[in-house]
C-alpha cells in the first residue's frame, strides 16, 4: 500500500472510529472483536461484521445517552480551552508523522524496528518546533515578545526553536557516532547473519517477538 493510499485509509478508519464512539460503543465493540478473535470463536472480518451490526442496532435502542453522559458533571466545559485543544492537536499532528516516519524508514530500508527514530527523533523534532508555533503569552519560560507564530509573536522564537533542534541533531550524531566508532573497533555493531536471519528476540529472550508471517528471513 502506498503512502496515499494508507493516509486515506488511516483518515477513514479514524471517522468510522469517531462515529462509533459517538453512537455509544466503540470501545466495547473493539473488546468484542479481541475477545471473539482470541478465543477463534470468529474469524476477524466476521468479529468486526458482528460488532459493527449490533453498534448500530444499538443506536436505535439506547440513542446517544451513552455519548450525552460520558464526562458530564465530572469535566468543566471552561477546562477545554486553546491550550487543551492545541495540545490534542499537536499530539493528533505527532500520531500521523510517527506513521508516516515509519513507513519511510522502511521503505528506504533504514533498520528502526522499533520506530525509536520515529517516534523520538521526528516527533521529538516536532514537539521542538510546535513550541515556536503555539506558545503563548502567558507561558511561564517565555517573555511576551516569545510567544510562537500563532499567537502574534513573529518568527523569533520558531527559529530558536529550530536552532535548538539542529544543535541536538549535531550533538547526537557527534556523540553517537564517536560511541559507535569504538563499538565498532571493539566488539563489533553487529551480530552474525545466522543470528540476524532467526532474530534477537529469540536468541536473547527465547520467544518470538513477532507473528511469523512478518518475519523477514531475506
Amino acid at each position: 500500500m502506498d503512502l496515499q493510499a494508507f493516509t486515506f485509509t488511516l483518515i477513514a478508519l479514524v471517522a468510522i472510529a469517531l462515529v462509533f464512539d459517538f453512537m455509544n460503543g466503540f470501545h466495547d465493540a473493539a473488546n468484542s472483536i479481541a475477545t471473539v478473535v482470541s478465543t477463534g470463536v470468529l474469524r476477524p472480518y466476521q468479529a468486526v461484521i458482528w460488532a459493527a451490526f449490533f453498534n448500530f442496532v444499538a443506536i436505535f435502542i439506547f440513542h446517544l445517552k451513552v455519548a450525552a453522559m460520558v464526562g458530564k458533571g465530572i469535566v468543566d466545559p471552561v477546562a477545554v480551552d486553546h491550550y487543551v485543544i492545541f495540545g490534542a492537536l499537536i499530539g493528533a499532528i505527532a500520531g500521523v508523522l510517527v506513521v508516516g516516519s515509519v513507513l519511510f524508514f522502511d521503505k528506504v530500508k533504514i533498520d528502526d524496528p522499533v520506530g525509536a527514530v520515529s517516534v523520538h527523533g521526528i516527533c521529538g523534532f516536532w514537539g521542538l518546533v510546535s513550541v515556536g508555533l503555539f506558545a503563548t503569552y502567558d507561558d511561564a519560560f517565555l517573555g511576551r515578545e516569545d510567544a510562537g507564530l500563532f499567537y502574534g509573536g513573529g518568527i523569533d522564537q520558531l527559529l530558536v526553536q529550530l536552532l535548538m533542534a539542529a544543535i541536538i541533531l549535531v550533538w547526537v550524531v557527534v556523540c553517537t557516532g564517536i560511541l559507535f566508532g569504538v563499538l565498532k573497533a571493539t566488539i563489533g555493531l553487529r551480530v552474525s547473519r545466522e543470528e540476524e536471519v532467526q532474530g534477537l528476540d529469540v536468541l536473547e529472550h527465547g520467544l518470538q517477538g513477532y507473528a511469523p508471517d512478518m518475519a523477514h528471513t531475506s
